[in-house]
């Protein structure tokens, strides 16, 4: 600045345009028109290193041990950064620089819902299982570059209430005393339930053959009785033809019935 202040205006004109030559004959003389405005606060926070020729990581270990002390790095420069601006970055990209592939950009999220940082040995063992997993491929294709970058920044209250707010949208409110109501209710049905279950069930279905079964019974046995003793009069002689013996057939035929379709109803477990 001290020898920009010892070329005159004139020079200044000759070598650039007037605007640009004006701006650098105020700033050697110490006039700056420019406003004051507020720290511009980065969008993201980053760290480096290159690899060229025989230094290029060609093993996982090598990777893994580079990643620790870039982190280590960048991960102090995020804690300054969330005390000082209160935030904390959701994203890490991770770059890295290879012959084969050229340059490379992933994505690795950063688990903030407890409102701070995970350790740094989450985050980079994070990153060697989503990208470095393989170490064949590392082998044929050394890094020969490296580098970290903490990006996408929310506010620190946000990211905690965010956070709560993944767990308490599994939950639904609910009144109290209603709640107790309806248990006290639904645990009576049950209640009714069981007491229903221990008891014989009894279906209408079955009653109306089974009450079949016993009219039909009494009324066989007394024809029995009353055929036992007309054949016994008639020397074992039966009329088929006899009204008498057709009530008998069809009774009977209705208690056979009623028997298997008791059957089938047990069958069925009705």
């Amino acid at each position: 600045m001290y020898q920009l202040s010892q070329v005159n205006r004139f020079t200044l004109n000759e070598k650039f345009d007037n605007r640009t030559a004006e701006w650098l004959y105020d700033l050697s003389n110490g006039i700056d028109n420019e406003p004051v405005s507020d720290r511009r606060i980065t969008k993201s926070i980053g760290c480096g290193k290159n690899f060229r020729g025989k230094n290029a990581l060609s093993r996982i270990e090598d990777i893994n041990q580079w990643i620790q002390a870039l982190l280590k790095e960048l991960y102090e420069r995020m804690v300054k950064d969330k005390e000082m601006n209160q935030r904390l970055a959701k994203l890490m990209i991770v770059g890295y620089y290879t012959a084969g592939k050229g340059h490379c950009h992933r994505s690795i999220p950063i688990d903030i819902t407890s409102g701070d940082y995970p350790l740094p040995e989450r985050i980079s063992a994070d990153i060697m299982r989503q990208l470095f997993s393989r170490p064949e491929i590392i082998a044929q294709d050394p890094l020969q570059n490296l580098s970290l970058a903490a990006t996408k920044f929310v506010d620190a209250s946000i990211a905690l209430a965010d956070g709560t707010a993944k767990i308490e949208k599994f939950f639904q409110k609910i009144n109290r005393d209603a709640f107790v109501e309806q248990s006290t209710k639904n645990h009576s049905i049950q209640q009714s339930i069981e007491l229903n279950q221990k008891q014989p069930k009894k279906s209408l279905i079955k009653k109306q053959p089974n009450q079949v079964q016993s009219n039909t019974m009494d009324r066989y046995l007394r024809h029995q009785q009353q055929s036992t003793w007309s054949k016994a009069n008639n020397n074992d002689k039966i009329d088929l033809n006899d009204p008498h013996v057709r009530q008998i057939n069809r009774e009977t035929n209705q208690l056979l019935d009623s028997f298997f379709y008791n059957k089938i109803l047990q069958s069925m477990e009705i």
